[in-house]
């Protein structure tokens, strides 16, 4: 109730007190001392009516301190870095060095919101950061831009569902800029099996399809590709992903040009032998056109 009704000159004594919660043996009460270190983590960037900061500039580095030795201290214990993590979720002036310990420590979180905690500070570091706090020196984002092209193509599949969750607007609906994402939605793509990340993409293509059709339907016919190729290495255990390969189709079929979608029926009529009753309904897709290549795939069928 300290925290959360602002009395900044009990947050030392405060401090004091739950630095000695935060290293003690018991690692319930360290994970409970988290609750009010991210209530204080939330009040370090606020400032007072007249622009001046609400918390000493000490105390807030003080913060920040103790939620780097915590998450050092928790080495790789799963519940403890998913608490410790939304003290360091609120924290957003991190140095460069600060922001590469915290992803890699953090990689080891298990618990949903532990797992979009990192993940959020994943895209963070990548998209926002480098323009924010002029103040400090200069952040530079690209490190965090190559990890997570190479985590959204091969990492863990919760941290590539979250990042695609997190992009396409997470439970809000506020889905991240095309001209931002493109490249790393790219990088999905072409990675492994897409898991539950791929309705996460279908939702970033619902939005900017109207605007960007031409560049998802080229995404979206590499994500065909690749679930095709998912399903055709194991059918018996796959089956039910052929609901996903109907529903990208389907995507395709409805949204994007005469060229794409007859790519997209060739690369269906190339896999049904080894994915058989795919259910799609080809001939009436194909109808719709008169060029000679629909000619040709319609005498496939």
């Amino acid at each position: 109730k300290l925290v959360v009704h602002n009395i900044i000159n009990q947050y030392s004594s405060m401090l004091d007190i739950l630095e000695g919660y935060a290293f003690g043996q018991d690692l319930y009460i360290r994970s409970q001392a988290c609750v009010p270190l991210s209530e204080m983590a939330v009040r370090r960037q606020h400032r007072l009516p007249d622009g001046t900061r609400f918390m000493p500039e000490s105390i807030a580095e003080r913060i920040t301190s103790i939620a780097m030795r915590m998450l050092r201290n928790a080495a790789r214990n799963p519940a403890l870095l998913d608490d410790v993590s939304s003290v360091l979720g609120w924290i957003a002036d991190m140095t460069e060095e600060e922001a590469i310990v915290v992803i890699d420590r953090l990689t080891p979180v298990e618990d949903m919101n532990g797992v979009h905690n990192r993940c959020g500070l994943l895209l963070y570091f990548s998209f926002f950061r480098e323009s924010q706090f002029p103040e400090l020196p200069r952040f530079n984002s690209e490190i965090f831009k190559e990890r997570l092209h190479r985590e959204l193509g091969n990492g863990e599949a919760r941290f590539r569902t979250s990042l695609m969750w997190q992009m396409a607007g997470g439970a809000e609906g506020k889905t991240y800029p095309f001209e931002m994402i493109q490249p790393y939605l790219e990088s999905f793509v072409a990675g492994h099996y897409y898991d539950n990340a791929l309705f996460n993409l279908q939702r970033i293509f619902n939005v900017y399809a109207s605007n960007h059709r031409d560049a998802l339907c080229s995404i979206m016919l590499t994500a065909l590709q690749g679930l095709a190729e998912y399903i055709a290495g194991d059918i018996r255990s796959r089956v039910w992903n052929v609901y996903d390969l109907r529903e990208c189709f389907d995507l395709i079929a409805n949204n994007c040009e005469e060229q794409c979608v007859l790519e997209a029926v060739a690369l269906i009529l190339r896999y049904r032998h080894r994915i058989p009753d795919v259910g799609l309904n080809l001939a009436g897709v194909l109808d719709r056109y008169e060029s000679a290549r629909a000619q040709g795939l319609r005498a496939l069928i």
